[in-house]
């Protein structure tokens, strides 16, 4: 996993609070709400997006050789077979899947099919889509940052900082390059709808839009992750609460209709778990996803301080939406008797501190604001910490780009996209493209995608001996590998009675460096 390194996290902790300090003091003139936002809050966000324009400028396989990575080809998969069913069913499979339904849409409008330049074209579409998925929490952060700010009474430029940083602060690593890298779009869709509710508590609770936009959320993440309804569920009973209370008759028909329709909707995603997959599921065990436990704690406690100083009730509701993940991944561990930093408890903790950054943002602004009134900042000690914020914007806007440049890449991507444009390749039954084994694996994986309308079993989804190889071979009818190794090397390894060797076309012996 990507870490920041130890001065990040200490220049960030200065700039944040020197920033805040520095432009509350300098924004005692009003400044109008829209006019430095529309400029400045999506600036972190531009900077993923270049990122996608970038890699798909590049293309297959270098521009798109990081998404090779963690549960993605799974995805691809996932979409594939959406799109050769033709609808969203949970007839077979319980695994949630409305954002594989969007993408099998959008596949099927640039052209779709199970063949290798359409299945390659579907990987290019999925990593732009999975780029623009946290390119879009990045924005809704900032600007649920900037609401709770002026919210609770921080001046316009302050305001805005607090959404830039927050906004900044979700370019991490551990909230960005690691949950990209390991392929977790499901969690980062659930995220967006969860943050993008909180706004609409904030700034319109109880208007037409925001009942719409809540209930449309909790239908998203109930065909997304299930575990995280709870924190979007509260937020769509809070706008509908505040539209059943101002007493007109057409809000309270409009609430009505719009939970009768989010039930029907949401029920079969949530259904599909109860029944399909259970509660057990969340207790198998998973790659390592690390959680930011400073962030997280800081980021509960000012959730918490917040509600308790401010006495503003959405202010208290945010804070507990921003708890109930936290709390899901406690009850969860409980419940099934594993760690709270087990696969999916942990993912909880992840999505809990991300929902804090705004609430931690706030606070430390507002902590900065209370040191100005009281202490005033030296003029050189504040030019210092302006340009640490600089730095640390500058890093962070940065940190996206390691896609490009290879840092979140663990496969040779060029070793890959080859073997799938092989005629012939979904027909083998084991991979060895003589890189690394988990190049071999995501080629294997993927391999599944040209299989989706001929059979629903799915090949060994984790890394496999040649021993397990092997035992593969002899049980297929059809036994044929698919490598970069002539017909000799293959067959000294795999000692298998009646196997059919496939070469692939030649690759490149120069490879990416990545293992």
């Amino acid at each position: 996993m990507l870490r920041e390194p130890l001065w990040a996290w200490c220049a960030l902790a200065l700039a944040v609070a020197a920033g805040g300090s520095l432009l509350v003091r300098a924004g005692r003139a009003h400044v109008p709400r829209g006019g430095f936002a529309a400029l400045l809050l999506p600036l972190p966000a531009s900077s993923v997006v270049a990122v996608t324009v970038v890699g798909v400028v590049r293309g297959a396989p270098r521009g798109l050789e990081w998404f090779l990575n963690g549960d993605h080809p799974r995805h691809v998969v996932y979409v594939a077979d959406t799109w050769a069913q033709g609808s969203l069913t949970y007839a077979v499979d319980g695994y949630p899947r409305g954002w594989h339904s969007l993408l099998a849409t959008l596949w099927t409008l640039s052209g779709a099919g199970l063949d290798a330049e359409h299945v390659l074209r579907l990987l290019e579409l999925m990593g732009a889509a999975s780029l623009l998925l946290s390119a879009s929490l990045a924005l809704a952060l900032a600007h649920t940052g900037h609401a709770l700010a002026g919210r609770l009474g921080l001046s316009s430029r302050a305001s805005i900082v607090v959404g830039v940083v927050v906004s900044a602060l979700s370019l991490l690593n551990v909230f960005l390059a690691n949950y990209q890298a390991l392929g977790y779009e499901n969690s980062l869709l659930a995220a967006l709808a969860v943050v993008v509710c909180c706004r609409e508590v904030l700034l319109r609770a109880g208007t037409a839009l925001s009942l719409v936009t809540t209930a449309s959320a909790v239908v998203v993440v109930a065909h997304a992750w299930q575990l995280l309804l709870p924190s979007v569920v509260l937020p769509a009973l809070w706008c509908a609460g505040v539209a059943w209370r101002s007493g007109l008759g057409r809000r309270r028909l409009v609430v009505a209709l719009l939970a009768c329709a989010t039930l029907v909707f949401a029920g079969p995603g949530v259904l599909a778990v109860v029944t399909g997959v259970g509660l057990d599921h969340a207790a198998e065990p998973g790659p390592d996803s690390p959680v930011p436990l400073v962030l997280l704690v800081m980021g509960l406690g000012a959730s918490l301080l917040l509600g308790l100083a401010s006495r503003d009730w959405p202010t208290r509701c945010i804070g507990a939406v921003n708890a109930l993940p936290a709390a899901t991944a406690l009850a969860l561990a409980l419940s099934l008797g594993v760690g709270p930093l087990h696969y999916y408890p942990s993912k909880l903790l992840w999505q809990a501190a991300l929902l804090s950054l705004p609430a931690l943002g706030v606070a430390i602004a507002a902590a900065a604001v209370g040191a100005v009134r009281r202490i005033g900042v030296v003029l050189l000690f504040g030019r210092v910490l302006a340009v640490l914020g600089a730095v640390v914007s500058v890093y962070a806007l940065a940190l996206p780009w390691g896609a490009q440049v290879g840092a979140w890449s663990t496969v040779d991507g060029g070793r890959v996209v080859t073997a799938l444009a092989t005629p012939r390749a979904e027909e083998a039954v084991v991979v060895w493209l003589e890189g690394s084994p988990t190049t071999d694996s995501v080629t294997r994986i993927l391999l599944d995608a040209f299989r989706v309308e001929s059979t629903r079993a799915r090949v060994p989804q984790a890394r496999t001996t040649v021993g397990e190889e092997c035992a593969l071979l002899r049980t297929a009818s059809r036994p044929l590998v698919l490598s970069t190794a002539d017909e000799e090397q293959v067959s000294a390894r795999y000692a298998c009675d009646g196997a059919v060797i496939v070469e692939v076309l030649r690759v490149s012996p120069r490879t990416t460096g990545h293992r």
